[in-house]
């Protein structure tokens, strides 16, 4: 849809097209809440330690899914197939939140990364690094991103990955992904 200016189109508008207008503009935002439902300790992934390997989160989003999308589409906003977050229309914004716990970690110093990937020549376009201070416990882990959709966020997607630097590997589950729209490029 495209937004008619009295401007340039040089008289009044129409009904049609002022109702049109409207539309284009009610409702720029919109979001989605997808719940893995491997939530119990051993039932999610188990990510084993790697000094440069990033592993993609899973989200089947069979656990919980809630959305209020955006008006102009009606494809969920993340994928449960491919674990990605596909956005649709170049020049959005959105904000990405991603939660988790992990559990039966171990080492001198244990920490993780986590990334927000575009692919293509961009790569990571958002990271966070998290000690694991609880001795192997069940930890909460959390990344809040600000997504801009450039081409190849656009064009690949968007994953979010997770290295583990410790002894061993660890326990993953309880993945929740939030997404919002912020901004629609009209």
């Amino acid at each position: 849809m495209v937004i008619t200016l009295r401007s340039v189109k040089g008289s009044a508008l129409t009904h049609n097209e002022m109702d049109t207008n409207f539309q284009e503009t009610r409702n720029t935002g919109g979001w989605g809440f997808y719940a893995d439902s491997n939530v119990t300790v051993g039932s999610g992934q188990s990510i084993a330690t790697s000094a440069s390997v990033f592993t993609t989160i899973e989200n089947d989003g069979v656990g919980f899914t809630v959305e209020e999308l955006p008006f102009d589409t009606t494809d969920p906003l993340w994928n449960v197939t491919t674990d990605k977050f596909e956005p649709y229309i170049l020049h959005d914004t959105f904000d990405l939140r991603f939660r988790a716990t992990v559990e039966n970690y171990s080492g001198s110093s244990p920490y993780l990364d986590l990334e927000v990937e575009a692919g293509g020549t961009s790569g990571a376009i958002e990271g966070s690094t998290i000690p694991l201070l609880k001795n192997g416990d069940a930890q909460t882990i959390d990344l809040a991103a600000p997504i801009f959709v450039g081409s190849d966020a656009l064009n690949n997607g968007l994953l979010i990955k997770v290295r583990y630097d410790g002894t061993g590997s660890l326990d993953l589950y309880g993945v929740k992904v939030y997404i919002e729209r912020k901004y629609k490029q009209l």
